[in-house]
């Protein structure tokens, strides 16, 4: 029962990450994800570090608005 529920959180979390703006999404996955550092991110992307800090909490932002107060909470 848990492995279906963690399964259905999974599915609102990729739904929610696929309605970031790209670019937002591809730093949020790269810093979240891959372990890439600010610093790393703005040398890709030609940003300042500032830039990729915001883009991650808006990303956080934005995702604690599609997930709710009710994400990954299984009572």
């Amino acid at each position: 029962e848990m492995e279906v529920l963690y399964r259905q959180e999974l599915r609102r979390l990729l739904a929610a990450l696929s309605e970031l703006p790209p670019r937002r999404r591809e730093i949020f996955i790269l810093h979240r994800f891959e372990g890439a550092t600010y610093s790393e991110i703005a040398s890709r992307f030609g940003l300042e570090r500032r830039t990729v800090i915001n883009h991650v909490f808006n990303a956080l932002d934005d995702l604690d608005l599609a997930l709710g107060a009710d994400f990954l909470k299984f009572s």
